[in-house]
Formats: C-alpha cells, sequence, structure tokens
C-alpha cells in the first residue's frame, strides 16, 4: 500500500502514477523528480536503461544492479 507501490493505468493497475516498482518510462506521462536520482524496475525492455536523472533496471533480462560509484550497470551471474 502507498504511492511506492502505485501501479499506473498503463500498466493495468487504477493509480493515476506508477510507484518505483510500477513506473514505466515507456508510457507514463508523469516524469520523475529531478530532484532525487531513481532506481525502476520491471519495465519489458532489453537490457537496463539510464537516463539523466533515473535509471531503469529490467529484471526479466537477468539480475542487474547498478553500481553507483562506477556509474554504471552489473549483470550479476
Amino acid at each position: 500500500m502507498g504511492p511506492l507501490f502505485s501501479v499506473s493505468r498503463t500498466r493495468g493497475g487504477s493509480d493515476e502514477y506508477g510507484g518505483i516498482f510500477w513506473y514505466d518510462h515507456k508510457r507514463e506521462l508523469v516524469r520523475p523528480d529531478p530532484r532525487v536520482k531513481q532506481i525502476f524496475g520491471h519495465t519489458p525492455i532489453e537490457g537496463p536503461l539510464k537516463q539523466e536523472t533515473w535509471v531503469n533496471i529490467n529484471i526479466e533480462c537477468g539480475c542487474w544492479i547498478f553500481d553507483t560509484e562506477a556509474d554504471d550497470f552489473v549483470l550479476l551471474k
């Protein structure tokens, strides 16, 4: 419960926007707050995607982590 777990209508939910677990950068009109670097998952893409203020880790194509010191993705084996 709560805004962290919101599921937007674009993902089949009933909420106005998606929380950090369900945010979909391809289909949602709401943009993440640029003041906070955020990490999202669950969006079906071929691999992780890094933008200026947010990172999308696609958990469906492997187990990825984002190394904040290296500012890059690491695929866990």
